[in-house]
């Protein structure tokens, strides 16, 4: 019976030993380390520059002095290029050109012609017109077709759009009655029937045609493009007298179907106040001005009073 004691008292002390051992800490198990995001090198973004716009210097090409003043000193077509020499137009010779190509006025009307090839290599189709009535614009407009005309096989045609007062067409001789513009605008005529020879080589003329009642309203119609459209491609050049002005809206109408638009201004007669609304007109209609001509410089005096010009 000893032996079967001492065992068990063996074994209830090992149990007992057992039971008082701190039981083994456990040890977490660290988390997965986080795989790092690859680097992405970007590409360094260059400094915002300031910018500006750079406008090139406009060059005067010279304006028309005295006797065109303002109050204030000031031409009042500054800024306008003068396109030649100023002319002497007055009856019964406003068609200088044709009646002696000698003459001297003839030879401003050349220089007048040899600037606007400097303005323009090629204006094809130009238009004429004025601030108020009897400026000289239809002597212009057919004195150059002249000139024009004396270039070796150039073939000219002038355009009288003038549809309340035929004047061009009448200068250069075609019949009162011969049909014209208000025709094709119409639409009962086509541009090749209302096509009138002059007596002047090289030059022909179409002719306003019948009066009409609206003639603002013809002149916006849609054909007025077609039909110059189809001149230019027949013609060598095409110039286009128009309405004073300040008179009517055809000038600024007609005007944006044409390469470019000369003011004809009368020395010693147009109001300056005048002049300058005009320009006012044409600039405000955004068209291409080339520049102005100058009349009746047989009189070059200074304007008589604030109202002259």
């Amino acid at each position: 019976m000893g032996r079967i004691d001492d065992a068990l008292k063996k074994a209830q002390a090992e149990r007992a030993r057992k039971r008082g051992a701190p039981e083994p800490a456990s040890v977490p198990t660290p988390p997965p380390a986080a795989t790092p995001e690859p680097r992405v090198e970007r590409e360094a973004r260059p400094e915002p520059t300031q910018t500006r716009t750079v406008r090139a210097p406009q060059i005067d090409p010279g304006v028309v002095e005295a006797p065109a003043k303002s109050k204030g000193g000031g031409s009042i077509l500054k800024g306008m290029r003068k396109v030649g020499p100023a002319v002497d137009l007055a009856p019964p010779e406003l068609l200088v050109v044709a009646r002696d190509p000698s003459d001297p006025r003839s030879e401003q009307f050349r220089s007048i012609k040899t600037n606007l090839h400097a303005l323009d290599p090629e204006p094809r189709v130009i238009g004429f017109t004025s601030a108020i009535d009897e400026e000289g614009t239809s002597a212009v407009a057919t004195n150059l077709a002249c000139v024009f005309a004396e270039e070796r096989h150039s073939e000219i045609l002038v355009v009288d759009a003038n549809l309340r007062e035929r004047s061009a067409a009448t200068l250069l001789g075609v019949a009162a009655d011969a049909p014209g513009l208000a025709e094709i605008l119409e639409g009962t005529a086509t541009p090749d029937e209302v096509v009138v020879r002059t007596s002047i080589p090289h030059v022909s003329c179409i002719p306003p045609g019948r009066s009409s009642k609206n003639p603002g309203g013809l002149l916006s119609s849609p054909r007025l493009k077609e039909a110059l459209e189809h001149w230019a491609q027949r013609f060598d050049r095409l110039l286009v007298d128009t309405p004073p002005t300040l008179n009517f809206t055809d000038a600024a109408v007609i005007g944006h179907h044409l390469d470019g638009v000369v003011l004809v201004v009368k020395l010693s007669e147009t109001p300056r106040n005048l002049v300058e609304e005009a320009l006012e007109h044409l600039r405000g209609a955004r068209l291409d001005l080339f520049g102005c001509v100058l009349t009746n410089a047989a009189e070059p005096e200074p304007f008589p009073g604030d109202d002259e010009a």
